[in-house]
C-alpha cells in the first residue's frame, strides 16, 4: 500500500512540474501574426488622423518577443506593449490630488494586434484637502466644472494587421474628433 501512495504521489508531483513549466513557457510564446522587422511607409500614403499612435511615421521598427511588442518610430519613443490583454498604466502628468495616466490594452488574434489607450485622469483627494486644478489651462477648466472622481476616456483604437510583405496600421482616435487614419508598411 505504501508503494502504491508512493508511485502515486510521485505521478502528481510530476505532473505538477509539467504544469508548472508549461504554464512559465507560455510567457515564451508569440501571440498574433509576425510583425516583426523594419518597416517603410508606402509612398503618398500619409494618413491625416490624430492621436497617440495616428501616423507611426515613415518608417517603423517593430520588435517582437513572445507577447511583447516594442515600436519603433524615428522621434518618438519606443512603445510597448503586452500583446495578453493586460492593462498597462503610464503616468503623463501629477500633483496633490489629481493624476492623468494613459492606459494601454494589447490584444492578439491569430490575424491582427488591437491596441487600445484610455487617458484615465483621477481628481479625488482622500486626505480632506481641497482639489487642486493641474496647470494646463484646458484641462483645469474641464476639471472644475466635474465632480472629484475618476474619468475615463477613450484615446485610440489600432489594428496591425500583416499580409505577406504588407503590414496595415489603422487607427481610429477619440470619439470627439472622429479622426481615423489607415498606412500601409512594406518590409524593408
Amino acid at each position: 500500500m505504501r508503494d502504491r501512495l508512493l508511485v502515486i504521489a510521485f505521478a502528481i508531483a510530476t505532473g505538477m512540474v509539467s504544469l508548472a513549466a508549461v504554464g512559465h513557457g507560455l510567457a515564451g510564446v508569440q501571440l498574433g501574426p509576425d510583425v516583426s522587422g523594419r518597416w517603410i511607409r508606402q509612398t503618398g500614403d500619409v494618413p491625416a488622423g490624430r492621436g497617440r499612435n495616428a501616423g507611426w511615421g515613415p518608417s517603423i521598427e517593430i520588435e517582437q518577443i513572445g507577447n511583447e511588442l516594442t515600436v519603433r518610430s524615428p522621434g518618438q519613443l519606443p512603445a510597448r506593449y503586452k500583446a495578453d490583454g493586460s492593462e498597462v498604466a503610464e503616468t503623463l502628468s501629477k500633483g496633490p490630488c489629481y493624476q492623468q495616466s494613459r492606459v494601454t490594452k494589447a490584444v492578439a488574434t491569430a490575424r491582427s494586434f488591437t491596441i487600445t489607450t484610455w487617458l484615465v485622469t483621477r481628481t479625488s483627494c482622500f486626505h480632506g484637502e481641497l482639489r487642486v486644478l493641474p496647470d494646463d489651462p484646458e484641462a483645469a477648466a474641464n476639471l472644475a466644472n466635474r465632480p472629484a472622481g475618476v474619468t475615463k476616456v477613450l484615446e485610440t483604437v489600432t489594428t496591425l494587421a500583416r499580409v505577406g510583405d504588407e503590414l496595415t496600421v489603422d487607427t481610429t482616435t477619440d470619439t470627439k474628433s472622429k479622426g481615423s487614419s489607415t498606412s500601409t508598411y512594406r518590409r524593408r
